[in-house]
């Protein structure tokens, strides 16, 4: 009897053994070579067939593989450059530089506008409340049952938000059942985004308890091979374990001091410096599960449940065409908390450098070189912590959100006069603007009781919001609609307009000065979500089967273009609502 059927025997005779037989699974299945099916079976022989690899590192900013590559190995992002193509001049177009519309924009090659997430959440008028952009009202539930269905406690996971078909989604539909799709991530909307309708699987991590899980969107049961790493307690790996530099530390204090103002983050348990270290995994009085996610190990996680996903499912060694959306969380939660020129975003783009070193070979000994394609990305930048960025840039400064907004509402009282001598709520109360920023949505009911139109009202706002102490960017929904925007805001206009969706945006649309930060009454850490370059220059690499070695192209490109071209690799027509339907830059 083998090990596999050995285990899968424990699990039939007794949930109590379940552990037992998940440890004994993962001890016994072979590393690299023949690995067990999907269904949790004999190993899987190779079919054969073709697999396209989409990497998107959540916060990397443009910047990062020139500025760091004195210190990065030979095998990982200097392979990619060397061996494919890399994009150093690639950016995002329109404004809303944020996670959910950046990993929607990847896949769909749409931009907001045309996608529909507009932001990570939004006010829906309809519903008269706040929705998240992964989530839906529908009768969907977490599989399997229990932990926090996503981390804010939204409903369960499902793609109906997105308003336009993913990459994935044209090739299942243009395949007809030869092809497959998976998307994984330690965040729920990266995975739920990437992966689109009707993938095989969709797959991200709960924090709460420490385990991966899906949606019933997208099937009844855990796969084999999810039950056994999540029973495995893989995640325990890293108990107690110090996060350190990776590599020597004059490499670190050519960046300055480790301790810096601005610095800071929840999960670090106030360790502001190296060495940081994690919890024990059995630690009850704080979560470790949450813990790791936000340390250098965090992406260790995930690449040990893509290899399981690899091997458990056979990709790209079933005789289709595979495609395999991988999105790696933890850069961007390290680096809203330490910002990008802090000791730890350098750390873990050195070891992102070397993850893409191990990814690299592990695809070339289980797939075969002349059978993959990888794309990398990011999904966006980040901006400076103000507290390091004031020293070039003098302007440089944390803003609060009650800085601009607070007022608003007595100054359209002023304008417009009040109802029956009661102050007006101009403002939507069901928008909190800590929920929604950049967009602010003004309460029409208020408008049509006092019998204005709405351009009157969004304008006289927006002149007063221009006016603030801080000199603000606004654009009104009458201006996006429209497309007139002033000589001097064109470019800014453009990509706000690329950002706005009829149904889903606020009023109006706030951008603050470069280097200007807008966190609420957060004193620590940085943000992104903002037109300015260092927000939307990002990498982008193509390396493998039918990608030219060209080096480095300085041609501007977009992230548009990402979409088209993998289904180009892949052998398909692009998505259907994708802008650049060839995209030429990319594929020369």
């Amino acid at each position: 009897m083998t090990a596999a059927r050995f285990a899968r025997l424990l699990l039939l005779l007794s949930p109590a053994l379940g552990l037992v037989a998940a440890v004994i699974w993962f001890v016994a299945k072979p590393i690299g070579g023949n690995s067990p099916s999907g269904d949790g079976g004999e190993p899987a022989a190779d079919k054969g067939g073709k697999l396209v690899v989409f990497i998107v590192f959540d916060q990397m900013r443009g910047d990062y593989l020139e500025r760091w590559k004195q210190h990065y190995g030979s095998d990982g992002f200097e392979k990619l450059k060397r061996d494919g193509v890399w994009f150093s001049n690639a950016h995002v177009p329109y404004a809303a530089s944020s996670t959910a519309p950046g990993h929607s924009s990847l896949s769909t090659g749409a931009p907001p506008s045309v996608h529909g997430i507009i932001e990570n959440k939004w006010f829906e008028r309809s519903r008269g409340k706040v929705v998240t952009s992964c989530t839906t009202d529908e009768a969907y539930e977490r599989v399997p049952p229990g932990g926090n269905a996503v981390r804010d406690k939204w409903p369960a996971l499902a793609p109906t938000r997105l308003l336009a078909p993913t990459v994935g989604d044209a090739l299942l539909e243009q395949r007809k059942g030869e092809s497959r799709v998976f998307s994984l991530s330690l965040k729920d909307r990266t995975a739920v985004l990437m992966g689109g309708k009707e993938p095989n699987g969709v797959y991200c991590y709960d924090a709460s308890i420490g385990e991966f899980h899906t949606s019933s969107y997208y099937r009844k049961s855990l796969p084999a091979w999810v039950d056994a790493f999540d029973r495995a307690r893989v995640v325990y790996r890293w108990g107690g374990k110090t996060w350190d530099r990776f590599k020597q530390v004059s490499i670190y204090d050519a960046l300055g001091p480790d301790d810096m103002p601005g610095e800071g983050g929840r999960s670090f348990m106030g360790q502001r410096v190296f060495p940081h270290r994690l919890p024990e995994a059995n630690d009850r009085s704080v979560n470790y599960f949450d813990a790791l996610e936000y340390s250098a190990y965090g992406n260790d996680l995930l690449w040990e449940f893509v290899k399981a996903a690899i091997e458990g499912e056979n990709v790209g060694r079933n005789g289709t065409t595979d495609l395999l959306c991988v999105s790696f969380s933890t850069n961007d939660m390290i680096g809203h908390a330490f910002g990008p020129d802090s000791h730890e975003v350098l750390d873990i783009t050195l070891r992102s450098d070397k993850l893409m070193a191990d990814v690299l070979v592990y695809l070339d000994q289980r797939v075969g070189r002349d059978r993959y394609s990888l794309v990398m990305t990011a999904d966006h930048g980040v901006c400076p912590l103000p507290e390091v960025a004031v020293k070039t840039h003098p302007e440089a400064r944390r803003l609060s959100m009650s800085d601009f907004i607070g007022g608003l509402d007595e100054h359209l009282d002023k304008v417009f006069g009040k109802k029956d001598d009661v102050p007006g709520q101009w403002v939507e109360r069901d928008a909190p603007v800590r929920d929604c920023y950049p967009w602010i949505y003004l309460n029409r009911r208020t408008i049509e009781a006092l019998d204005k139109t709405y351009p009157q009202v969004e304008e006289a706002a927006a002149a007063w919001l221009r006016e603030r102490p801080t000199p603000l960017t606004v654009f009104t929904r009458t201006q996006l609609l429209n497309g007139t925007f002033p000589t001097a805001e064109k470019d800014f206009g453009a990509m706000a307009q690329l950002s706005f969706h009829p149904d889903r945006s606020g009023d109006l649309y706030i951008i603050a000065p470069a280097y200007n930060l807008v966190l609420g009454a957060i004193s620590h850490g940085t943000d992104h979500g903002t037109p300015h370059e260092y927000d939307r220059h990002i990498p982008i690499l193509a390396y493998g089967a039918d990608v030219p070695r060209l080096g480095e192209r300085k041609d501007a490109v977009s992230s548009l273009s990402i979409a088209p071209y993998l289904a180009q690799l892949l052998g398909i027509s692009p998505p259907a609502k994708a802008y650049d339907k060839s995209p030429a830059a990319l594929a020369r």
